[in-house]
């Protein structure tokens, strides 16, 4: 079930990075302008894809991690309480 939704979450996260690179594409040929800035929209439509590009990056590492079930460490576990 975890590795399913781990391919899941990689598999969407590569079809938005794609979507991205293309919408950036589109806007770069037609020298697309923001309606109150007059600035271009491609170079800031292509910086969302290196930040989806990134989060790809991490979901594949996460992908391919041997160790699903972390072991908390020791700092992590609550001492006993004294009553």
């Amino acid at each position: 079930e975890t590795f399913v939704t781990k391919v899941g979450e990689l598999l969407a996260l590569i079809l938005l990075t794609y979507m991205l690179y293309d919408q950036a594409l589109r806007l770069a040929r037609f020298s697309t302008l923001s309606a109150f800035f007059k600035v271009p929209m491609a170079p800031w439509v292509f910086a969302a894809t290196g930040l989806t590009l990134t989060a790809v990056w991490f979901a594949l590492r996460r992908l391919l991690r041997r160790r699903d079930d972390p072991v908390p460490r020791p700092h992590a576990i609550p001492d006993e309480e004294a009553n």
